[in-house]
């Protein structure tokens, strides 16, 4: 894992099939931190849009916590992705 972010799986409760979960988090640390972390989420949603795109994740959904405070601060969110079949240290 990075420094801001954990991975896991879950269940798509609608296609009843395994997801990865990536979790980022201090998302407001610093601006620096949270340009990088939008950057990152445009890149992929752009990526995801392209049926040519065989080497990035496709993302399948963004979810926002809303905590129900009128004036929450957003401090992390979860990126929904296909669960690969194997990570990258098995990779290399």
């Amino acid at each position: 894992p990075g420094e801001f972010w954990h991975c896991g799986q879950g269940l798509d409760s609608i296609k009843r099939k395994y997801v990865a979960i990536k979790l980022i988090e201090g998302i407001n640390k610093t601006s620096y931190t949270a340009r990088k972390v939008l950057r990152e989420v445009q890149i992929l949603t752009q990526l995801s849009l392209k049926d040519s795109n065989i080497f990035t994740s496709k993302l399948i959904d963004l979810i926002i916590p809303n905590d129900g405070a009128e004036n929450a601060i957003l401090d992390h969110l979860f990126l929904v992705m296909p669960l690969g079949t194997m990570d990258m240290k098995t990779f290399l």
